[in-house]
């Protein structure tokens, strides 16, 4: 829940609410115990590394997105994994590596596909 408060935050664009927010609920997440973890923590990786990543803070929303990227992994979920692989390839982008970036992306349409079919 206090997740989706800071992506109102940030949907209405109040960055550093949704920062502080975000930043709760990331410290939270972080000190789960493992067998407390599962797939659906993935939109708090991606929610909080999307407003990092507005506010500039590349290198901190890339090693967000990456955690993201490892959970989905550990679970073999495509929860919110589109959306990672999307922020990951901006982030890319951003930093002038475009060829890693262009795999991203592509590797974002191929989970749309498969999650369509």
């Amino acid at each position: 829940m206090m997740s989706d408060l800071g992506r109102m935050y940030h949907q209405k664009g109040q960055l550093e609410l949704a920062l502080v927010e975000l930043r709760k609920v990331y410290q939270l997440v972080d000190g789960l115990p493992e067998e407390r973890r599962t797939f659906e923590l993935n939109k708090v990786y991606y929610y909080y590394g999307d407003v990092l990543f507005e506010l500039e803070h590349y290198e901190e929303s890339f090693e967000i997105v990456q955690e993201g990227m490892a959970l989905a992994q550990q679970f073999c979920s495509y929860y919110y994994l589109e959306e990672l692989f999307m922020l990951n390839g901006q982030l890319l982008q951003e930093t002038q590596q475009i060829a890693e970036a262009t795999e991203y992306f592509f590797l974002a349409k191929m989970v749309q596909r498969i999650v369509q079919d």
